[in-house]
């Protein structure tokens, strides 16, 4: 009786300790999913795990789903799914941009948020305060930004913080037009990494912050700063992936049922 009591709340611990240390993903979205077989715009929710987009593209015309390929004439490979990307274009002084909020609660549960983009080339100038440019990051729910940018005058893409007036930190990759993966890591509750991936040559970099207090992660925010006119200026995004650790009291459900098993065994 004590043998098999005494397993089973080993099998308890393992399951538990295991559970919280192993998160999962939990929210994932990309182009090639049916709700943006017409395009894509605010409202439209593919995938699972995420409130709908929303997308300020006031000429209806500037954001849409495409083929990275067009990037710097073909660069291989893509980040496209069933040959499509979403696709934000700026030109003539205009700004556009897209958010995704993940549906996940709590927001301390997630740890991790990625996604693929692929910038095009950015004009020289400046628009609406900010240098011209396109980004890419994540938001914490107290507005706190993080990401990477790629700016006009820069020669390597930059890792930024900050949501309106932003502070920019060189990385060691060069910019390109082609497959770039971005990762943004819990490291704990108030420091996180940037961690970025060149697709094609396997070249990494990463910034640590430490955003001052507890910050959980929010949502996805991309922008096309006036970056300018022509295919070989558009930003495409793609794959988006969200993971969080179990939710505490569901695993406190599940040590519950097997604690009660283990006690029916052990009284027979």
């Amino acid at each position: 009786m004590n043998a098999i009591h005494n397993i089973g709340l080993g099998v308890f611990a393992t399951v538990l300790m295991t559970s919280q240390a192993q998160a999962t993903i939990i929210s994932e979205d990309n182009a090639g999913n049916t709700q943006y077989n017409t395009g894509w715009s605010s409202g439209r929710n593919g995938g699972s795990g995420f409130e709908p987009w929303t997308v300020n593209d006031f000429s209806q015309v500037l954001a849409f789903t495409g083929s990275s390929s067009v990037n710097g004439g073909g660069s291989l490979p893509t980040i496209d799914t069933n040959g499509r990307s979403w696709a934000l274009s700026a030109f003539g002084n205009v700004s556009t941009s897209a958010t995704r909020v993940i549906n996940v609660l709590p927001f301390s549960n997630v740890t991790r948020m990625s996604f693929d983009f692929d910038a095009g080339l950015v004009d020289s100038g400046t628009f609406n305060g900010l240098d011209n440019q396109v980004s890419f990051g994540i938001n914490m729910l107290s507005g706190s930004a993080i990401g990477v940018a790629r700016r006009n005058g820069q020669s390597n893409f930059e890792f930024y913080l900050g949501g309106g007036s932003r502070q920019f930190f060189t990385s060691s990759l060069a910019l390109n037009e082609g497959a770039m993966h971005v990762d943004v890591i819990r490291l704990t509750p108030q420091n996180y990494r940037v961690q970025l991936l060149n697709m094609a040559t396997g070249g990494t970099d990463f910034r640590d912050f430490d955003l001052g207090s507890t910050q959980v992660l929010h949502h996805f925010s991309f922008l096309n700063n006036n970056a300018g006119s022509g295919a070989n200026h558009f930003s495409y995004i793609n794959n988006l992936e969200v993971d969080a650790v179990p939710e505490p009291v569901t695993l406190t459900v599940l040590g519950g049922g097997l604690l009660i098993l283990i006690r029916k065994r052990s009284s027979k």
